[in-house]
């Protein structure tokens, strides 16, 4: 019966175990006087489980005390951690303005170069070089000679000259 029974609790039958034995075991004498005092190791077991027990409550009395250096430690770290969070959000708040300033500038600089495209191209449109041209001719108006043309020297980053004296000759 021996082999029966230690086949018993290590085969599980299909993915859910069966109970083999659907009746209880009849008890015979023997077994209820051997049951009827507690075995030496019951009792070992007991006196472990209450020193266990002992020592669990203990180690919650402990666990309940928070002593004041604890204490001060733990409040210090909430506000350090507040304070912390207060100042990223008002970062962050900062960084959101800026940006929406940012925005509203590239909008307005967007505004003014059209303005400053369309002006341009109304003076272009208003001057006709054809116009101007037969008008110069009709006042006796020519293109310069080579003679006539004067260089000047000036830094290589300047598109034009500004007179502040005479022409040379």
């Amino acid at each position: 019966m021996e082999p029966n029974r230690r086949n018993r609790n290590n085969y599980i039958d299909g993915s859910t175990v069966r109970k083999l034995e659907t009746t209880p075991r009849r008890r015979r004498k023997a077994d209820e006087r051997t049951n009827s005092r507690p075995r030496q190791s019951d009792r070992q077991k007991e006196k472990q489980r209450q020193i266990n027990q002992n020592i669990a409550k203990r180690n919650r009395e402990k666990a309940a005390k928070l002593n004041l250096g604890y204490t001060l430690f733990l409040g210090v770290a909430v506000i350090v951690t507040l304070i912390t969070c207060i100042f990223y959000l008002n970062l962050n708040n900062i960084a959101t303005q800026k940006s929406s300033e940012i925005t509203l500038l590239k909008q307005e600089l967007n505004t003014i170069t059209d303005a400053n495209v369309a002006a341009a191209e109304r003076i272009n449109n208003a001057i006709d070089l054809e116009t101007v041209l037969e008008q110069a001719k009709a006042l006796g108006m020519n293109y310069p000679d080579a003679s006539q043309i004067v260089y000047y020297n000036g830094t290589d980053n300047e598109d034009y000259v500004r007179q502040y004296q005479g022409i040379p000759k």
